[in-house]
């Protein structure tokens, strides 16, 4: 009775082995399951090429967009007609399935170059990516793209993007499993630790110290600014009063930013906080008139010190501790994310302060930033041409001298702006410049070598069934309004 017990619970395990293979990732089990490809003869999960041919179907307006630089995509009368455009002279949704079957295998070269370089996840890393992958798998598709607007434009931008299903919604129900959506998703963690072993400092072609230090310092330019918004003189609802007081703001925020500038002349001389101390504070209310003490008329009282004069306390000195360094905490770093803070741009309980109890409304206030732009990213489609006013300021602030003031203007806004060294910030430099620049001057090469393996994977290794492929067609991931016009 012993050895059938023995024998029963040696089958029970070989049959629970068995069902833990059938649900790898690749496997040999085949039951009632179809498989849209092989890779050397190995089962790859459906769920896996079905995820990428979701991110086929995205990738492809923008490559249709590359590929017709003359159609107007953004046009109103535009439409994008799934079933009649090509990409590289395929119709669209072969190019979809031929890109979804070449990410897939992106996928396993990475994994086979990951593991022949002894690569592995400390403990620390894996259980924040298993995290990470796991709220992305119940967050909405888009949340991602809301993050990068609001990191790039500000918070406000993250309302602007629309909301609709969450990954697991879209994908569970085309066929992709949590784990097949997991696997994918590892492979980019995985991607760039593997090119950080063969760039990174400890890699195995680590990129000269000089070599990015130059790179970073020919396309990028640091600067700190002050700047305000100006107000409209022009409108609908706006009466003659609205356009009196907003020529009379206007010219006074030019006049007095100027006169500061002037009397302050370097940023060696004085910190852009004093500048937007006493800025903000003329921009506060007088509660006679109601208007910035910048523009009113009325009688001065002997509180109002808001106007800087010869002997105004605000006017940092050779010892002043006001003056800025890269450890100032009176001036804001890279790391700010170009935001003020509170103590930054708006006076505390100063004896210059006008009135305590009054706010500075924020579309006016002076605002400190410091920042560094990548002016090969900025202007990367249009080297010959900059279409808009920032990019102007951006291309003179490249060529003006290190640390000396100048003042700048358009019809919306008024500033002072200094070019800084732009490998001033050591701290900032080991923590995001560099990292960066490997990036910039080493990726290409390493998406080549992908390419090149993928590529060689796919012709010599990949098998695709076509008839299981037939029966997952990336017409379900078109928009749903695109689908009830093609039912009407």
């Amino acid at each position: 009775m012993k050895t059938i017990k023995n024998k029963r619970i040696t089958a029970i395990i070989a049959a629970i082995a068995l069902m833990i293979s059938c649900t790898a990732v690749m496997g040999g089990c085949n039951f009632m399951q179809t498989f849209i490809m092989t890779i050397n003869g190995e089962n790859v999960n459906s769920g896996i090429v079905i995820y990428h041919q979701y991110l086929a179907f995205n990738e492809s307006h923008r490559v249709y967009r590359e590929e017709n630089p003359d159609v107007d995509m953004d046009a109103e009368d535009f439409k994008f007609d799934y079933e009649t455009i090509t990409i590289s002279g395929k119709p669209l949704f072969d190019w979809v399935n031929d890109r979804a079957v070449e990410l897939t295998a992106r996928v396993f070269v990475v994994e086979n170059m990951f593991d022949k370089r002894g690569l592995e996840f400390e403990a620390e890393v894996r259980s924040f990516m298993n995290n990470e992958i796991a709220m992305e798998w119940e967050r909405d598709i888009n949340y991602e793209q809301a993050v990068n607007a609001a990191q790039q434009y500000g918070d406000w931008a993250f309302d602007l993007v629309t909301f609709g299903v969450t990954w697991e919604e879209l994908l569970y129900p085309a066929g992709v499993s949590f784990e097949s959506f997991r696997f994918a998703r590892v492979s980019g963690y995985k991607e760039a630790m593997l090119f950080h072993s063969f760039y990174g400092e400890d890699g195995t072609e680590p990129v000269p110290e000089d070599e990015w230090r130059a790179y970073f310092e020919e396309n990028n330019v640091r600067f700190r600014m002050i700047s305000t918004e100006l107000e409209a003189t022009e409108g609908e609802d706006m009466d003659e009063d609205d356009i009196d007081f907003a020529e009379r703001f206007n010219k006074a925020a030019k006049e007095y930013l100027q006169t500061l500038m002037n009397r302050y002349n370097t940023v060696e001389n004085a910190t852009f906080t004093d500048i937007s101390r006493l800025f903000n504070e003329v921009m506060k209310e007088c509660p006679d008139c109601e208007e910035p003490y910048l523009t009113c008329e009325c009688e001065p009282t002997d509180d109002d010190d808001a106007t800087p004069t010869d002997d105004d306390d605000a006017t940092p000195t050779d010892d002043d501790d006001a003056t800025p360094t890269d450890d100032d905490d009176a001036t804001p770093t890279d790391d700010d994310d170009a935001t003020p803070t509170d103590d930054d741009a708006t006076p505390t309980d100063d004896d210059a302060t006008p009135t305590d109890d009054e706010s500075i409304p924020t579309d006016i206030a002076a605002e400190v930033i410091e920042q560094t732009e990548n002016l090969q990213d900025r202007f990367a489609d249009i080297p010959e041409e900059v279409n808009d006013f920032y990019g102007e300021l951006l291309v003179r602030i490249s060529e003006m001298p290190f640390g000396v003031m100048e003042f700048f203007e358009d019809e919306t806004a008024v500033g002072i702006v200094v070019r800084l060294e732009t490998l001033g910030n050591k701290e900032r430099n080991e923590s995001h410049n560099k990292p960066k620049t490997i990036v910039d001057l080493r990726a290409k090469g390493f998406e080549t070598m992908l390419e090149e393996y993928t590529n060689e994977l796919v012709n010599n290794a990949v098998v695709i069934d076509e008839r299981v492929l037939a029966k997952h067609d990336p017409r379900r991931f078109l928009p749903e309004e695109t689908e009830s016009d093609d039912s009407e």
